[in-house]
């Protein structure tokens, strides 16, 4: 099991986790139905064993910001690219154990369960009932963030995932980069960001990371190209399930290419 406050991703229940209940003696587990973690997935040592943030004298060190992030209302998207994640410090009303002070404002951290690590958590609108899960269409239409959404070119259903970019209207000031719910169609070496029904943007599948100005009439502004293997083999697996290399692996009760099948 994992510690989980948000509803970004499904929670899994790990291999560790059912060897405890076998070895307690009461419980026949079947190793079978464990999810699959991909938190911090090929991040190194170092991810489980050092600080999520080093403590300097001004603005703490992040190594992983795809992770973990710094800045109060920022808004990027969460590891696995599935949504828009913000970014939330809150300031307790002591100073937070030693080990756990990131900032230089000792009562400044994240959610405690995490050991006051400030995490991207899936990103609503004024306290709005509708998470910005890309691939997860439900309740966008009538949602209060829509007309946001449709400002800045979102596109949400099974074919989206999140980039990050400053795309905006045509008629609107280009802002900071943040997330952006957009749809992507994928081939077998590269990806092409739609905005608004059109083709806007294309990335190699090596490509990761670098800028790309958007080409549209009606939208303006820049992409950073996402990871081609998180994007395109994930989507294919659907919003159930995870490319493990090779195959979809679907997350328990649920089977098929994508994993949306029921079992």
């Amino acid at each position: 099991m994992v510690g989980q406050t948000s509803i970004g991703d499904t929670i899994p229940v790990s291999n560790i986790t059912l060897g405890l209940f076998e070895d307690s003696g009461w419980y026949t587990v079947n190793y079978g139905m464990s999810g699959d973690h991909t938190y911090g997935k090929n991040q190194g040592c170092d991810f489980a064993s050092n600080y999520c943030l080093i403590r300097t004298s001004t603005t703490p060190t992040n190594h992983y910001p795809d992770y973990f992030c710094k800045d109060n209302g920022v808004n990027a998207c969460l590891p696995d690219l599935s949504a828009v994640g913000s970014c939330s410090l809150s300031r307790f009303s002591s100073s937070l154990p030693t080990y756990d002070q990131y900032f230089a404002d000792s009562k400044i951290g994240g959610n405690q369960i995490a050991d006051f690590c400030p995490q991207w958590s899936p990103s609503s609108w004024n306290g709005g009932s509708f998470k910005r899960q890309c691939w997860n269409k439900a309740g966008y239409d009538q949602s209060s963030w829509k007309s946001q959404g449709d400002i800045m070119g979102e596109t949400y259903g099974s074919n989206s995932r999140c980039v990050v970019g400053t795309i905006i209207g045509s008629g609107y000031v280009e802002q900071n980069f943040g997330g952006r719910c957009v749809q992507i169609s994928c081939s077998s070496s590269s990806l092409t960001v739609m905005v608004g029904g059109a083709a806007v943007a294309n990335c190699g599948a090596s490509e990761k990371g670098q800028t790309k100005t958007i080409n549209s009439g009606s939208y303006k502004g820049r992409i950073k190209c996402p990871d081609y293997g998180k994007v395109c083999f994930n989507m294919n697996c659907g919003a159930q399930g995870r490319w493990t290399g090779s195959t979809c692996r679907c997350n328990p009760g649920f089977a098929g290419v994508p994993c949306k099948e029921r079992n």
